[in-house]
């Protein structure tokens, strides 16, 4: 029989664009608090919704289609808009992808101008300063010259909304207080104190390869303020899209009108245009991860092989990125003892465990092999992935592990 030999212990943008409110005391309060510039808001309103971009075809960051996932795990929450977590008992991964499931649900639908008829609007408007689109009142926001009623959301209404249909009460407004992370999660955690595994981090500017639906995105403006918010989305074929509200405070009158078009309001926009990524531009990204300290096993096998060789009870110490040193022991297929060590290095941006092992056998002290490996901890049980053999000697056959978060909620 072929011999297996090894062991470890391990730990392991773009929101676009517009304005929102920020409560102020008269007209020049709109000039020097969040909100768009008027180039910004030309170019918004002369960009068209992403089109193609199907609500339905969202992928969550564990791979899964977003309406299936819902439908799996709290069906409840798609008829009725429930506020409870999953009746099922959930690992941290788990947890962390319905809470995501809820939040992207709720984001579609309130760009959904069909669910939203009346006032002669075609779906939610834009309205400085609103936060709740049930209401037919002029924007509430301090020192916009718009005073005709109209059923709306700011930027940061938007978010509002996306969480509170979630059952997550955040603040009203600013963006720049919705963005934070602490905030986020102490608002995630009153809601829902059975996702104690859940945390947020703000990831502050990374690659457009690297957004995951759900991801809040943010824009600063000069003085380091959020000035935009929204949500990230992608798709089945890796297409990203923000879904937020823009439009126009309302300094001149004559624009108070466009607030109510298809051009503004609650919308979907591609997240492909470089203006939006310029130097000038300065984003960030918060993410929902789940913390990955905690108890593990690491089972190992042959390549090929029905049969586990070695489990290990492993023991994570941090959830934050981090180099880790680790040890471990366990017993081969041949019933021999064998011995490892090696690093392990978490990064949080794409929560991907990689490390590296030297594994030896004290019976055989010419045997000696090294093993790498790179996984994505989207599950709680990672599945099988392959190890790839680096130098050696009778090191037997090719490896491939699998990850157990052994932490329920």
């Amino acid at each position: 029989m072929k011999r297996i030999y090894y062991a470890a212990a391990i730990v392991l943008l773009t929101a676009l664009m517009h304005g929102c409110s920020d409560s102020g005391d008269d007209e020049t309060s709109i000039e020097s608090s969040e909100g768009l510039d008027s180039q910004e808001i030309e170019i918004l309103d002369n960009t068209p919704d992403a089109v193609g971009f199907d609500p339905e075809d969202v992928v969550l960051p564990n791979g899964r289609n977003m309406m299936e996932y819902l439908e799996e795990v709290n069906p409840d929450f798609l008829d009725e808009q429930g506020r409870k977590a999953s009746p099922k008992e959930l690992g941290p991964q788990a947890a962390r992808n319905e809470l995501i499931a809820k939040l992207t649900y709720t984001a579609t639908r309130l760009i959904d101008r069909s669910r939203y008829p009346g006032n002669g609007q075609n779906g939610l408007g834009y309205s400085w300063g609103s936060k709740d689109p049930s209401k037919l009142q002029p924007p509430p926001g301090a020192g916009t010259k718009c005073k005709e009623p109209i059923y709306g959301l700011d930027c940061s209404g938007y978010l509002y909304q996306v969480f509170k249909s979630a059952g997550i009460i955040l603040p009203e407004g600013p963006a720049d207080l919705q963005r934070d992370a602490t905030v986020l999660e102490n608002a995630i955690k009153k809601a829902y104190p059975e996702f104690k595994k859940l945390k947020v981090d703000d990831l502050g500017e990374i690659p457009a390869a690297k957004f995951e639906t759900g991801d809040i995105i943010y824009w600063l403006n000069s003085k380091g303020q959020a000035k935009h918010i929204g949500v990230i989305l992608k798709d089945a074929n890796g297409r990203l899209a923000v879904f937020q509200s823009n439009g126009s405070p309302g300094t001149d009158s004559g624009d108070c009108d466009k607030n109510m078009s298809a051009g503004r309001g609650p919308r979907k926009l591609e997240l492909n245009d470089p203006y939006w990524f310029a130097t000038n531009k300065i984003y960030g990204v918060v993410r929902f991860n789940a913390a990955i300290s905690g108890k593990w096993d690491l089972v190992l096998r042959c390549q090929g092989y029905t049969t586990d060789a070695l489990k290990f009870n492993l023991d994570f110490p941090t959830s934050q990125e981090a180099d880790l040193s680790i040890t471990g022991s366990g017993v081969d297929y041949d019933g021999e003892p064998i011995n490892c060590e090696g690093t392990l290095h978490y990064d949080n941006t794409t929560n991907v465990l990689s490390g590296n092992f030297l594994t030896t056998k004290s019976s055989a002290p010419e045997f000696f092999r090294n093993d790498s490996f790179e996984v994505k901890l989207a599950t709680d049980d990672t599945g099988y992935f392959p190890m790839l053999l680096g130098e050696e000697n009778e090191a037997g056959c090719p490896v491939e592990g699998k990850l157990v978060n052994k932490d329920t909620e």
